[in-house]
């Protein structure tokens, strides 16, 4: 799965790679503990995905990935989740923490205050 979408330059990801990298995801039972960080790794790619494609027909199905739009916008706010989510689970480092936390406010949708 990893293959698929992760230590490839996006130019060689297509969309099928992330959407059946995002399939085998989901099928992974929610014990497993790598699931979490298997999750970021399709989201980022996807979203990396979508910066190196912008033209892409936003219609094209399916248009969600792990149940988040295939949006610039969507996949932000899934990568920020599962970002906290991790962090929340970090408890013996607390600086891979912080980092966690700082990448999931880098990578949040622009939202205006």
């Amino acid at each position: 799965m990893i293959a698929l979408v992760h230590g490839r330059p996006l130019s060689e990801v297509k969309r099928e790679h992330i959407v059946e990298a995002a399939r085998r995801v989901e099928m992974m039972p929610d014990s497993e503990p790598r699931k979490q960080r298997l999750l970021l790794i399709v989201l980022g790619t996807a979203l990396g995905w979508v910066h190196e494609h912008p033209d892409a027909d936003p219609s094209l199905q399916p248009n969600q990935v792990l149940g988040y739009p295939f949006t610039e916008k969507g996949l932000r706010a899934g990568t920020e989740r599962w970002l906290r989510a991790l962090a929340r689970q970090t408890r013996n480092n607390r600086d891979h923490r912080f980092m966690l936390v700082d990448l999931a406010n880098y990578v949040r949708p622009d939202t205006l205050f």
